[in-house]
């Protein structure tokens, strides 16, 4: 995979871990490993941070978001506090405050404001889902603002008017 990485534990070099799809380890310096590294995390794998003074602390960073562990993958917490995201690809509509649509990896098609009365920025609850699945292309209708199209895996596509509240396959 583009993202296929390898990690050598900073003290000690008989942990590896090689980052993809899933999260493989080796204890014994490569000669065997095990798919369990990223057990109860979201798949594909892209970034991983091993704290050189406590190897057991690593934080990784995968298609669903941010990971971390001090126990060497045994456990994993999900840091879900921050709204991240690959797009893909990223389509904007004709509003004054205009809208910004976007595929993300693994996690659907999403809009959401250009600008905000709100100093903080922007929040979850203003984000609006389009079509689920992995979120590729998107476009919107260039004469109804409302109207957005996006496309997914498998040759999926579909067609959502946010006035209305239809939503179709095409």
């Amino acid at each position: 995979m583009y993202f296929s990485q390898i990690r050598v534990d900073p003290t000690d070099n008989k942990n590896l871990y090689v980052l993809g799809v899933a999260l493989h380890r080796s204890v014994d310096g490569g000669k065997t490993f095990t798919g369990d590294g990223g057990r109860n995390v979201h798949a594909d794998h892209h970034a991983l941070w091993i704290d050189s003074r406590d190897s057991r602390h690593l934080v990784l960073g995968c298609d669903g978001g941010i990971y971390v562990s001090y126990d060497r993958c045994t456990t994993w917490d999900h840091l879900n506090t921050n709204a991240i995201g690959q797009f893909y690809h990223v389509a904007i509509d004709t509003r004054k405050p205009y809208r910004g649509y976007g595929g993300l990896q693994d996690n659907g098609t999403w809009g959401g404001p250009g600008l905000l009365r709100s100093r903080s920025g922007p929040v979850n609850e203003d984000w609006v889902s389009v079509q689920g699945g992995d979120g590729f292309r998107c476009q919107v209708d260039p004469v109804d603002p409302d109207l957005v199209y996006a496309t997914s895996q498998n040759g999926a596509m579909s067609r959502r008017n946010f006035r209305t509240g239809e939503q179709a396959s095409i």
